[in-house]
């Protein structure tokens, strides 16, 4: 298609426009294609490399690689990892395999506006373990900022996932055994590597829960049917509290009374506070003889049949006064 021009023109004139017009457009499309087959990509990759890596820091010590397979761009500030390998070294035990996380693809886009005024922002999205996890992450000089959506997680499909970010806050999320189906939202902002310092909101629910077994502490689990459980929380002045806690399910039902972690650096050391009110099953009991030993050592329940348990403790070793 010939560029239209403004009548009464003269013809020759109207030519050497078009000309103009035409060498113009073309000397631009070749500028593009010139920048993108003679950009620096292993440079820019090996630059976002080490810049996950930075933020990437646990204050137990473990240090984490990054390892992006392929990189391709998407439009003007959008890019697209492919392969990428998030791995997990824990300096206790520097003989052993390092936890490690496989990333399919993962696509994240500069934002433009935020850069201008000094600010390193980008969103991005990533689908793993049968969901799709979106967001917004803002790296700033005091604070670092993540938004994020996760839709449909299939934690059976999870444990590279649990292991990776069990050593990102210093838990081992890796010794449970746990089926279902995560959805969550949080707006949070902390310190890098700073529990401590956390401020924001979670939300988050899991459908079809299942708790096939595992550890927390030193207590072994059961295999327990959660069904459904609800979870609320706000951070804040190094605390986390628990607004909403809710398990509803055929083997148990659960709910928080003023529940509350005061958080350490290493989250597996944060202090929990509050009780809980436990309702357990009466199959659960049957096929647990030891839980109905356990809980002869408890206060009675009430008249519902509700144990009232005060926790204390750590998350590492918690303790049911």
């Amino acid at each position: 298609m010939k560029p239209t021009l403004p009548k009464g023109i003269p013809k020759g004139v109207k030519d050497a426009l078009r000309r103009a017009l035409a060498y113009g457009a073309f000397g631009f499309i070749t500028t593009l294609l010139f920048v993108y087959l003679t950009f620096p990509w292993d440079a820019v990759r090996a630059q976002i490399e080490s810049g996950l890596e930075r933020s990437l820091r646990s204050s137990d010590g473990t240090t984490f690689q990054v390892a992006i397979g392929k990189l391709e761009p998407s439009w003007f500030t959008g890019i697209v990892l492919k392969q990428v390998v998030i791995s997990a070294h824990d300096p206790r035990a520097p003989d052993a395999a390092p936890d490690a996380l496989l990333i399919p693809q993962l696509s994240a886009r500069l934002e433009l506006l935020p850069l201008l005024r000094g600010h390193k922002s980008a969103s991005f999205a990533v689908k793993v373990a049968g969901g799709e996890t979106t967001g917004r992450l803002e790296l700033g000089k005091a604070k670092d900022g993540v938004t994020f959506d996760v839709a449909k997680l299939d934690l059976t499909k999870a444990h590279d996932v649990l292991a990776v970010a069990g050593k990102l806050i210093g838990a081992d999320l890796a010794s449970l055994d746990i089926a279902g189906t995560l959805s969550a939202h949080a707006v949070l902002e902390l310190k890098p590597g700073d529990l401590t310092t956390l401020d924001g909101t979670i939300q988050a629910g899991l459908d079809q829960a299942i708790l096939k077994g595992g550890k927390v502490g030193e207590l072994d689990l059961p295999q327990v049917g959660l069904g459904r459980l609800e979870l609320e929380m706000a951070a804040g002045g190094g605390k986390l509290d628990v607004h909403k806690l809710v398990v509803h399910g055929d083997d148990l039902d659960v709910t928080g009374d003023g529940v509350y972690l005061m958080l350490n650096r290493v989250f597996a050391y944060s202090s929990p506070h509050g009780k809980l009110k436990i309702h357990f099953g009466p199959d659960l009991l049957k096929r647990i003889p030891y839980l109905g030993m356990a809980l002869n050592a408890l206060p009675p329940p009430d008249r519902e049949g509700n144990y009232n348990l005060p926790l204390a403790g750590t998350l590492r070793s918690p303790r049911f006064m």
